[in-house]
């Protein structure tokens, strides 16, 4: 059957019932118009329970097409607790219209426009138009990615802008699903063509090369430069950012999109994460960052809170002055992540909270902060401000006890494993998890002592470690301890910090 007949028959079934009756309620439409189109796929706009959505449906007889499209919504929807960014898909279901003939639909969020659109309302491209554009662009792909994702239809209909201005990535009919583990084969081959042309990687088109991430780099690179100049580059006659815009980092863009843009996939960037280091090493080699910038902030933070920190090994345990005391020190613009030191660990931290028990949240491990120690001097690379930790006590949840819980909305807690199967009651009801506001915590009852540093402090770089690898055996820190730290940490300064002393 001709997808025209398909598509007539479906419209006369719709009428004729008076929209679709589905397990979540009436679908009711409100414009018989098509709200977009992309290959056998058609969005309508509709109405249930009074709620606008977008529903689409496939437009085709052709069962490898049914199991591409049923795979969009299951594959996706397997790992969407994980991504963000992307589409909202709340249904799929099948409807039978006549003869055994049965057409699948996803119902989904409505969104207001698509890139198109919302370049074609801007008179004028401003900086943060297109880095606002770019960070989703990377963000969201890099997530995609590393879920063994390969979108392969990256473009400007593609991606959507909600009501709120954040940019949505839609439309997976075409993507593969790199993982045996995903519910559903979508049995698309290697060779086979199915994207849009303009937009595409060549290796897309010519099936020269076996289409992995790098044919989504090159699409994403296409639209980033559509977004700046209103259509593709084709390398004839390409236009150049930094020609257009004097903004700092312009060149830098321009070096991302031509390599982006290689014919072929090898001589690309082969990730995200490579594509946002080589920036960030282009505009910290143009900046010349001083380390020396994170300390002086950090210090002043610090002792904005606390004078008696200076010059002395001084220690707080009045709870609220270490909220004010973390408040300030997160506040603070860095230029590279503040940094956890245990001697036996190390990793970047983003915030710090006191929770409703008394215990602090470092992203999301939970602390029970017995004291803050802290000795500053004018020599600020090696700043000493140490957490001294007493152990948490473990959740009890109907009787059990937890480490590791998650929280939701802020106030519910439950056990992670009633999360893990992407649904979860909350107040009466199963909602996704995914349209909720889920924290995780757990205990952390591994460390006595934590150090807290801007990157390049003596507190915080590897030759240091064993000092405070050794702090974790003392039951409970003297100001003499903290002395001695000091003296033993001052002695190892990075690279960084050397050459500039």
């Amino acid at each position: 059957m001709k997808t025209e007949e398909i598509e007539q028959r479906l419209i006369e079934h719709i009428n004729t019932q008076g929209g679709i009756t589905t397990s979540l309620g009436k679908l009711v439409f409100t414009n018989s118009n098509r709200m977009g189109q992309g290959g056998n796929g058609l969005v309508y706009l509709a109405t249930i329970n009074e709620k606008e959505i977008a529903i689409k449906f496939l437009i085709s007889d052709s069962e490898r097409k049914h199991v591409r499209f049923k795979s969009e919504y299951f594959n996706t929807n397997y790992v969407r607790n994980e991504l963000k960014n992307i589409v909202n898909m709340i249904h799929y279901g099948e409807l039978e219209i006549s003869d055994g003939v049965v057409v699948p639909y996803i119902i989904m969020t409505c969104y207001s426009k698509n890139l198109k659109k919302y370049r074609k309302e801007k008179s004028e491209i401003k900086k943060n138009d297109f880095e606002d554009l770019v960070k989703f662009l990377f963000s969201t792909l890099n997530l995609i990615h590393k879920k063994c994702i390969i979108h392969r239809d990256i473009k400007p209909e593609n991606i959507l802008v909600g009501k709120d201005g954040k940019f949505i990535l839609s439309d997976f009919g075409i993507a593969h699903y790199d993982k045996e583990d995903f519910p559903i084969d979508n049995m698309t081959r290697k060779g086979e063509r199915l994207a849009n042309i303009e937009f595409s990687a060549p290796e897309q088109i010519n099936n020269q090369y076996e289409v992995t991430q790098t044919a989504d780099i090159y699409s994403m690179a296409q639209v980033m430069y559509w977004f700046i100049f209103g259509t593709v580059n084709r390398g004839t006659g390409a236009e150049y950012i930094s020609q257009k815009y004097d903004w700092d980092d312009a060149y830098i863009f321009d070096s991302i999109i031509n390599k982006c843009l290689r014919n072929n996939p090898t001589e690309r960037f082969q990730s995200i994460d490579e594509i946002i280091q080589f920036y960030e090493s282009e505009k910290y080699k143009e900046k010349e960052l001083d380390p020396f910038e994170d300390m002086h902030v950090f210090h002043s933070a610090i002792l904005s809170v606390v004078p008696e920190f200076y010059n002395q090994a001084f220690a707080i345990t009045d709870k609220e002055v270490m909220c004010d005391l973390f408040n300030s020190i997160f506040s603070g613009k860095y230029n590279q992540p503040i940094e956890f030191n245990t001697g036996i660990g190390n990793n970047s931290i983003y915030s710090i909270i006191k929770l409703e028990n008394d215990d602090f949240l470092m992203d999301s491990r939970q602390l029970n902060i017995r004291k803050i120690w802290g000795l500053l001097t004018d020599d600020i690379y090696d700043d000493i401000f140490l957490l001294e930790i007493d152990e948490s006590l473990p959740y009890v949840i109907e009787g059990e006890k937890y480490q590791v819980v998650a929280v939701i909305e802020n106030e519910k807690i439950v056990p992670c494993s009633a999360i893990a199967s992407g649904y979860v009651r909350y107040k009466g009801k199963v909602k996704k998890v995914s349209d909720l506001d889920i924290q995780e915590r757990y205990i952390g009852n591994d460390y006595k002592v934590i150090a807290i540093a801007p990157f390049h402090s003596c507190a915080i770089i590897e030759k240091n470690d064993r000092f405070l690898e050794n702090l974790q055996k003392i039951d409970t820190l003297k100001s003499e301890d903290i002395y001695l730290l000091k003296e033993k940490i001052h002695r190892n300064r990075s690279y960084d910090v050397s050459k500039r002393l």
